[in-house]
């Protein structure tokens, strides 16, 4: 009896487990796309915009440690605002060595009134986590991901794509 309902128990924990994950992909997939029709920026690019507005003059290096990132990512993705516009790219005052990023007017004027990115919405949520909840959310995860063949080394930004926008 005690094997039935221990493994009930557990074929209950991966259906929590899915419809949580499939819930929270749908919500944030859903709140990505509104964006992208909102305001013309895909979820990343969004996020960097508010993450350079609240630092500005930041440097590559730096906004990658704040995007949790990898420095290429920022790279390419300050270069493509940039070239929309709403980025501008200057030499530090501090040290002329580095490029400081910072706003420009339009930059500034759509992040007034663009709404929260998805990215943003789940760093929070993390971040509201006690410290037993993100060490096992962590645990399971790395766990799906090594089971999935999923190399996380190499994860884009949330809702990243290659389109070049």
């Amino acid at each position: 009896m005690a094997v039935r309902k221990s493994a009930r128990s557990a074929t209950s924990d991966r259906t929590v487990a899915l419809t949580a994950l499939r819930a929270l992909i749908a919500s944030l997939g859903s709140s990505a796309r509104a964006i992208e029709s909102r305001t013309g920026l895909t979820n990343a690019q969004l996020f960097l915009l508010r993450q350079i507005g609240s630092h500005d003059d930041a440097s590559i290096n730096e906004l990658a440690a704040l995007a949790r990132t990898r420095q290429n990512t920022v790279s390419s993705l300050v270069g493509r605002l940039v070239r929309h516009g709403m980025l501008r790219k200057s030499r530090s005052a501090s040290d002329g060595r580095r490029a400081a990023i910072s706003l420009t007017a339009k930059g500034e004027r759509l992040l007034a009134k663009a709404p929260e990115s998805p990215t943003e919405v789940l760093i929070a949520g993390i971040d509201a986590l006690g410290g037993a909840d993100v060490k096992s959310l962590a645990t399971g995860l790395m766990a799906l991901a090594a089971a999935l063949g999923v190399d996380t080394r190499a994860a884009p930004l949330l809702f990243e794509n290659d389109r070049g926008r």
